[in-house]
């Protein structure tokens, strides 16, 4: 995105979130979003559906970190949201933030999209600019797609410092990670992240790739950890298919802590 406003959070408090969204069919395009202490973009509440956050700089001029303490979090019931958009270009440079990158969380929230960004990269998709997580979906929250099959749907997540991705808590369910670069820059040089792709306690049913015969796995190469790590005895239900897993530090898929009921 250009980022040509900017929303700029220095000397505001730890809680302050840049955008809140608490009503539905919202679009907000072409921000550049840095440094709250909170949330750079906060979408809240069973009437927080619908809206869109594209084209947008979150944590990041492009080139340089200007954190956020989260990037942009979705919460509290919030349904069928979208960050970034299918259309190639359209998607949201979300890199250089404390925690996470994208955050999806809790009970209800359900049935969101992140799609076409760069999360952890610099807006040419080359260099890194790292979150400690890339996107993480946590605590409930039901029916998260990343990625897919549509042109410029794909999201390049990598060169974040602990995990490209983590889905983990009780009642978090069948999240789809389909057709993502993780741990390769825009052009396929190593870039990494610290572990790909964690799955634990508790969550259930994600699918990492595609059920489909001609359907897009994930390319997950060149992390510094394992490429797929899947931990915790409750951790149930998983499904990985027609990915790419290569040259990661550690097993490009581990299953630990009881984890072995997913073979």
């Amino acid at each position: 995105g250009d980022g040509e406003v900017i929303l700029d959070g220095v000397g505001l408090a730890q809680t302050d979130s840049g955008l809140m969204m608490l009503s539905a069919g919202n679009q907000v395009r072409n921000l550049k979003l840095i440094n709250f202490l909170g949330n750079a973009v906060l979408i809240s509440g069973t009437d927080a559906t619908l809206n869109t956050v594209s084209g947008c700089l979150v944590g990041t001029d492009g080139n340089s970190v200007l954190p956020n303490g989260t990037g942009i979090r979705i919460e509290a019931g919030a349904s069928a949201n979208t960050v970034g958009a299918a259309p190639e270009g359209l998607g949201n440079v979300v890199s250089g933030n404390i925690g996470s990158g994208v955050l999806i969380t809790g009970s209800g929230t359900s049935g969101n999209l992140v799609l076409g960004n760069r999360i952890g990269t610099d807006a040419s998709g080359i260099a890194p600019v790292p979150n400690a997580t890339g996107i993480e979906i946590a605590d409930g929250a039901v029916g998260t797609v990343i990625g897919g099959g549509l042109t410029g749907a794909p999201n390049i997540v990598s060169g974040n410092m602990d995990f490209g991705i983590r889905i983990h808590g009780v009642g978090t369910d069948a999240t789809q990670i389909e057709g993502n670069t993780i741990g390769l820059d825009v052009d396929g040089a190593p870039l990494g992240n610290g572990v790909g792709i964690l799955v634990e306690a508790g969550a259930t049913n994600s699918v990492i790739g595609s059920l489909l015969s001609d359907g897009p796995g994930n390319t997950i190469h060149n992390n510094a950890g394992q490429g797929i790590l899947i931990d915790g005895p409750a951790t149930l239900g998983h499904s990985i298919r027609r990915n790419s897993i290569s040259s990661n530090g550690l097993e490009g898929i581990a299953l630990s802590g009881g984890a072995n009921a997913n073979l």
